[in-house]
């Protein structure tokens, strides 16, 4: 069958005419939105990149360690680390010279009754140098070693096991001299001897860079900072006969102002 067609009606002129007219607001109203999109994008785009920047950041920082602690012992290297990275933690000291390392309630959290313990929800983290590894690696934005596959990261990790097991063991036979002989003057001595020439190795790099490892702080230099404190079971001060090391913590500290242990050394 044919179509039927209605005739054109008699005011076609005026039809036409609206459908220009609203062909044109709808363009216009099309091309406004358009800007409006556009300068919306440019204006939000920015705060979102932040805040999700910033929601990553703070995904980590939900957690709430508990950190067992004794001030002037290596857990204040694991405790300059939790101000570093910025995370929630609490401190649970543990009296190492009335002897609270050797009581049953913290043996049953430590057995070797041993300082730093970091407790993470169930689990339980031991033996400092492991714990101040683990924190660098789950932390990276705080930036307390470079990638440890890199030669960089390969020389951090040297100096960090220079300090944490070569240096830091020296210290430990002249603060337990009876353990290891009767003869508690030559234990010291020997130890001493040892120490100031890996004193003079640190004193000798520190002419060549900023920080152990190069020019940005690592482990090893939060590690060094806490054991100069303990100078005081040398036969020397220490920083009168290396005042390099007095200029060195004035760097770190200066490099590194959110922990508030570290500016206390």
């Amino acid at each position: 069958l044919p179509l039927a067609v209605e005739p054109p009606p008699t005011n076609c002129r005026f039809h036409l005419t609206l459908v220009c007219i609203d062909s044109h607001l709808l363009c216009s109203s099309v091309h406004y939105c358009t800007v409006m999109l556009q300068t919306s994008l440019i204006y939000f785009l920015p705060k979102l990149r932040k805040f999700t920047s910033d929601f990553k950041l703070l995904e980590g920082k939900n957690i709430m360690y508990t950190l067992y602690h004794f001030p002037i012992s290596c857990s204040n290297v694991v405790k300059i680390v939790l101000e570093l990275v910025d995370v929630e933690h609490q401190i649970s000291i543990v009296d190492l010279m009335q002897g609270e390392q050797n009581k049953p309630e913290f043996l049953a959290i430590n057995p070797t009754g041993k300082v730093p313990v970091l407790v993470d929800g169930n689990q339980v983290m031991t033996q400092g140098s492991a714990i101040l590894i683990h924190l660098s690696q789950k932390f990276p934005e705080a930036n307390l070693m470079p990638d440890l596959a890199s030669e960089e990261g390969m020389r951090a990790l040297k100096w960090f096991d220079f300090i944490s097991a070569s240096l830091h063991g020296g210290f430990d036979r002249l603060f337990h001299a009876e353990r290891i002989s009767n003869d508690v003057d030559v234990v010291k001595a020997n130890a001493e001897e040892l120490l100031i020439k890996q004193l003079n190795q640190i004193e000798n790099r520190l002419f060549e860079s900023e920080f152990l490892a190069g020019e940005q702080p690592t482990l090893a230099d939060y590690y060094f900072a806490v054991i100069l404190g303990w100078g005081m079971v040398l036969s020397f001060d220490v920083l009168e006969r290396y005042p390099s090391f007095g200029k060195y913590k004035e760097r770190l500290q200066e490099a590194s102002p959110k922990s508030e242990s570290l500016q206390a050394l």
